[in-house]
């Protein structure tokens, strides 16, 4: 019996290869700043960037006020075809 099932395993197709999952439908929900204290886009916002992901979910501001989404940093997510939505 034990025979029979080691010969039937060798007899299964191997396993599929499972490709890497694509860019669609990647999204980023970032907590973080996107801008920096003299209003430069900070080294996360880059890599965001970069990465090209279809949507950013950010806060437009912080509990102190401080803004995130400056209109700059905006215009370049928007020049990548790069959705933003945004919270407060």
């Amino acid at each position: 019996m034990v025979e029979a099932a080691a010969a039937a395993f060798f007899l299964l197709p191997p396993n599929p290869i499972i490709p890497f999952a694509k860019t669609e439908n990647f999204y980023v929900i970032y907590y973080g700043h996107l801008v920096g204290g003299r209003g430069e886009m900070t080294e996360q916002a880059s890599r965001i960037l970069a990465a090209g992901p279809e949507l950013v979910i950010v806060p437009h501001s912080f509990p102190d006020g401080e803004p995130n989404l400056m209109l700059e940093v905006h215009q370049q997510f928007k020049g990548q075809g790069i959705k933003v939505l945004t919270y407060i």
